[in-house]
C-alpha cells in the first residue's frame, strides 16, 4: 500500500486478526491479517494520531489531532459506538488493559477511564493527571495495575 501523507500509527488486534492504521490523511484502514486485504476504511475529520484495540478486540479506539477519541465496534461492521470529545488537545497516546483505558494528550493531561463504562459511551475519568508535558506513549503492565508513560522532554 502507498499513502499520500505519512502514517502515524498502526496496531495489531490482540487476536492478530486485524491490523489498524491511520495518519495525516485522516483515513482509518483496517486490514484482515489472514487475507491481507482491506476490510474497512473510513475518513475522520482530522489526522489520526493513535489507534488501539481493547484487550478482547471488542472496540477499536481512534484518537485524532482534534482531540476526539472514537470507539468502533468490530462485531457491528466497525460502526461508531462511542465518542470522547470534551477536550480539543490532540490525543497522542492510549492504552487498554482489561479494566481501564488510558488516554494521553498533547497538553499533558492523562485520563484513565473504566473500560465497561467506555463501552457504554460513558466517559467520566476514574483518575486524571495534568502535571505532565505532552504524553507521547502509554503502556499497562501485564496485570493492568501499573501504567507507564513517556512524556516530551
Amino acid at each position: 500500500m502507498e499513502f499520500a501523507k505519512p502514517l502515524r500509527t498502526l496496531v495489531f488486534s490482540y487476536s492478530n486478526n486485524f491490523l489498524a492504521l491511520g495518519g495525516d490523511e485522516g483515513v482509518l484502514y483496517v486490514l484482515s491479517v489472514p487475507s491481507r486485504s482491506i476490510i474497512f476504511n473510513t475518513i475522520f475529520s482530522s489526522a489520526i494520531t493513535t489507534v488501539a484495540f481493547s484487550r478482547k478486540d471488542e472496540r477499536l479506539a481512534v484518537g485524532t489531532k482534534d482531540g476526539v477519541l472514537s470507539l468502533l465496534c468490530p462485531d457491528a461492521d466497525w460502526e461508531p459506538v462511542g465518542e470522547l470529545d470534551y477536550c480539543e488537545s490532540p490525543i497522542l497516546a492510549q492504552a487498554w488493559c482489561s479494566k481501564t483505558l488510558a488516554v494521553g494528550r498533547e497538553d499533558g493531561t492523562l485520563a484513565v477511564f473504566d473500560t465497561e463504562k467506555a463501552f457504554c459511551n460513558f466517559f467520566v475519568p476514574l483518575a486524571e493527571f495534568t502535571h505532565f508535558k505532552s504524553v507521547r506513549s502509554l503502556a499497562f503492565g501485564a496485570s493492568g495495575r501499573l501504567l507507564g508513560k513517556e512524556t516530551e522532554r
